[in-house]
């Protein structure tokens, strides 16, 4: 099966995406805690959050976030 060329950009710009749990618990996978970003929106956004608390770096989505 060959693939268009507009299934092969979909498919691309989905692979750049990234789904963040808005209280930084990744266990709490109700519809309204998720929310789809780009994956640099994800990083932007884990910044704004350690900026908020003083949190020193952790990885995205990591069970330590003090929230």
């Amino acid at each position: 099966m060959v693939k268009s060329k507009t299934a092969d950009a979909i498919s691309q710009k989905v692979d750049q995406l990234s789904v963040h749990h808005k209280d930084c618990d990744y266990t709490n996978d109700k519809l309204e805690n998720l929310e789809v970003l780009t994956i640099s929106e994800h990083i932007e956004r884990h910044r704004e959050i350690r900026r908020q608390v003083g949190a020193q770096w952790m990885p995205l989505d990591s069970p330590q976030m003090p929230f």
